[in-house]
């Protein structure tokens, strides 16, 4: 509300791109949650919601979201509030160069990957953890029934990266064992996603930074982490940022002001502004 205050209520002229995490922020997600989905609704092109891991039930029942769903109207509101979680974007492309995801990216990320992702069968099973252990002995029913799980882990793997991964200083991925799921990722990497993609720019979220925005590969190279949640947890004391992203060449051109129409719930969002787009990431 502050940012709203202080930059203007969203309109057809002025979108807002939320990146996820909309929950597990305090003690009010609900309130956030009917917010947030009441503008989107009443500004369908200009309110764009992205999913953040904490979209995610195993995740939120286990920082509070559930336990607030149930002391405000009962355990019903939660199932529903999931469902609709499950059919969230899972990244939006700006101007056809700046992608904004939650997470982070890999070497086998593709954006078509990530379009063609079931991402409403997205859940956080054993398979996708990085300590996971697969047997070798196994009965041949259970041996079809394994591939078949990997078959479907290997699909939903690109949800996993845009969710779960985060940047590394070193080059190379490793596995993210800080949060038992997902890779690290080195500047190396980001530059041949950017490259293989014909982008500019990664603009993702999913970590505290001290001063609300960090560019951990080097001022103004291939990714910037932002994070809006201020005083974080109540006791962090971080500062909390967000990005107004936009086309200065076409700053002054109001009669393009809007941004395209989006087709409902895209897998991943693509939009063009020219003017501002006030990107929120926690």
């Amino acid at each position: 509300m502050h940012i709203f205050r202080t930059h203007g209520f969203p309109a057809a002229d002025r979108p807002f791109l939320f990146n996820g995490d909309f929950v597990d922020r305090g003690t009010q997600s609900v309130e956030v949650l009917l917010t947030l989905y009441a503008w989107q609704q009443l500004l369908p092109g200009s309110v764009l919601l992205n999913r953040g891991n904490h979209e995610e039930r195993s995740v939120n029942v286990r920082n509070g979201f559930e336990h607030e769903c149930a002391q405000k109207y009962d355990g019903d509101m939660h199932e529903r509030f999931v469902a609709t979680f499950a059919w969230l974007p899972l990244g939006t492309v700006v101007n056809g160069k700046v992608l904004v995801v939650h997470g982070g990216v890999d070497d086998d990320l593709t954006l078509a990957a990530l379009e063609a992702a079931p991402r409403n069968e997205y859940v956080i099973s054993e398979g996708l953890r990085n300590n996971a252990r697969r047997g070798s002995l196994m009965h041949p029913a259970m041996l079809a029934q394994q591939a078949a799980q990997n078959e479907r882990e290997e699909r939903i793997r690109p949800i996993t990266s845009v969710l779960w991964n985060d940047p590394m200083e070193d080059e190379g991925t490793c596995a993210n064992d800080v949060r038992s799921i997902g890779r690290f990722f080195g500047p190396d990497v980001a530059g041949r996603f950017l490259r293989r993609e014909a982008l500019g720019l990664i603009v993702r979220s999913h970590e505290q930074v001290q001063a609300g925005a960090h560019w951990p590969y080097g001022a103004g190279r291939h990714l910037v982490t932002l994070f809006s949640a201020s005083n974080y947890s109540g006791k962090m004391q971080n500062q909390g940022a967000f990005a107004l992203l936009g086309s200065a060449a076409d700053a002054d051109a109001a009669a393009a002001a809007a941004p395209l129409a989006l087709p409902l719930v895209p897998g991943l969002a693509r939009i063009r502004v020219s003017r501002w787009l006030v990107v929120l990431l926690t």
